[in-house]
């Protein structure tokens, strides 16, 4: 360390060595793969998400995702997709520096809708 005129320690420096230095990031990561339950297939496009929080993913080609930058803490992870049931993995624990891993098997779910009912008035050809 340099010292300044007279043998003191310049004012920049007595400044830097009474800041706390800055921590490195508190986070994890949650990881799994997505996949169909009868067959095993990855499902891409599947989104898998933390309740609540707006963080979340969506499966890559091979049913892979990745969720980076958690905060530590307890989540609920949900995964979903378009004509499968959705599922929720509660008390998932995400620790610093700490892959997690979460895997979903998702069960083909049919789809309901309600009927559609199209309506219009009878206007004649030739007017009256």
């Amino acid at each position: 360390m340099a010292l300044g005129v007279g043998g003191s320690l310049g004012a920049g420096a007595v400044i830097s060595l009474l800041s706390p230095t800055p921590l490195a990031a508190q986070t994890g990561k949650i990881t799994g793969i997505v996949t169909d339950i009868a067959t095993g297939a990855p499902l891409p496009g599947a989104q898998v998400f933390l309740d609540g929080t707006g963080r979340g993913s969506l499966t890559q080609e091979n049913g892979r995702y990745f969720i980076i930058n958690v905060p530590a803490g307890t989540y609920t992870v949900v995964a979903e997709i378009i004509g499968y049931a959705t599922e929720r993995r509660d008390n998932v624990t995400v620790q610093i520096d700490v892959t997690t891993q979460q895997d979903f098997a998702l069960e083909v779910e049919a789809l309901t809708l309600g009927g559609i009912v199209v309506s219009t008035e009878r206007v004649p050809l030739v007017p009256e």
